[in-house]
């Protein structure tokens, strides 16, 4: 589950990023960032609202944001985008993570944040790649190497200033080291702990000596500690790839 707490806080991080630099969101080149739209209007009376209409979008360096339509209310900082947002992040060595779906918001003051889906049908998608090793300097943001995990949501929010991000709604996680099924999963930076609850939350684990899985009420994985727990009518396996691994791993 490592690379998935990595890549829902880069998909939070990009989207308020790209929020972050949209005043003002004039077309152009502004302190390092680029923004552009096929129309550009700002809207003055009681708010001062900027709107951009047609291929929008927000990039810098390693950061980028798209979306049909943006709006900023330069009074409230109030950040809003609409159709087919793609927020995308660039890591050193080249790897990328992309959240895609249908619509955004992002409050500046609070650093509070939400990305939802078109319908039921159509979730949020989260998406990881490996790069190639090499740093892609300023180039497009694209993926440079194979999907390494991917998951999906009806929806995700975010708080940049408390350091949560959780996800509701049919939460499905899928990678290389885990697999998950919940309907919300929580994950708080300070703990670095991702929590799932809803529905008897299903987890599968895989390390170099062991693999399982487990289904409880609520179940939680640690990054640093690589460790799970499990709360209310437990139910699992586990099963070792060598003989004396079983005496390392399981409580005396």
């Amino acid at each position: 589950m490592s690379r998935f707490v990595l890549l829902l806080t880069l998909s939070a991080t990009a989207a308020a990023w790209a929020a972050d630099r949209a005043s003002p969101a004039r077309p152009g080149k502004l302190a390092g960032t680029v923004v552009r739209s096929d129309d550009w209007k700002i809207i003055r009376g009681e708010h001062e609202v900027e709107e951009l209409t047609g291929n929008v979008r927000y990039r810098q360096t390693d950061k980028e944001i798209h979306a049909d339509w943006a709006r900023h209310d330069l009074t409230t900082d109030q950040w809003e985008a609409r159709g087919g947002v793609i927020a995308r992040f660039r890591r050193g060595g080249g790897d990328v993570s992309e959240a895609r779906g249908e619509r955004a918001s992002y409050d500046g003051r609070s650093g509070s944040g939400t990305l939802r889906g078109k319908s039921a049908d159509s979730p949020i998608v989260f998406l990881y790649y490996s790069g190639d090793g090499e740093s892609a300097g300023s180039g497009p943001i694209a993926p440079r190497g194979p999907l390494r995990d991917e998951g999906t949501a009806r929806s995700m929010s975010w708080d940049a200033k408390a350091g949560t991000i959780r996800l509701d709604g049919n939460v499905h996680l899928n990678g290389q080291d885990g697999e998950s099924w919940s309907e919300r999963a929580e994950y708080a930076r300070g703990s670095e702990r991702i929590v799932l609850t809803g529905r008897r939350p299903v987890l599968r684990r895989t390390d170099a000596k062991w693999f399982g899985a487990v289904q409880a009420d609520r179940v939680s994985a640690a990054n640093a500690q690589r460790s799970v727990d499990a709360d209310g009518k437990v139910a699992g396996w586990l099963r070792f790839t060598d003989a004396g691994a079983a005496e390392r791993y399981l409580p005396k």
